[in-house]
């Protein structure tokens, strides 16, 4: 991705109804230091920062909910 592409794709993510996807869990398991599993009705699990040695964060894929288009929920509740 170019420095242009990256830009425009933080902008859309900002300014409109975008959701974030595989590049923001991929970042937040960074910032949390804790691998995250995406597990989803079709296909098999995405596990994100899988170098971490730490519990597994889980979230759910679902590609339409409430009319909103793809989205994330967490399956737990959270822990801090």
């Amino acid at each position: 991705m170019s420095e242009e592409q990256y830009i425009k794709y933080c902008e859309d993510i900002v300014k409109t109804s975008s959701w974030g996807g595989h590049v923001e869990i991929q970042a937040l398991s960074n910032i949390c230091g804790k691998p995250m599993e995406v597990i989803q009705a079709e296909g098999p699990s995405v596990i994100a920062g899988d170098e971490h040695d730490s519990p597994r964060l889980i979230i759910s894929y679902h590609r339409h909910v409430y009319g909103l288009g793809e989205h994330y929920n967490s399956v737990v509740p959270a822990a801090c």
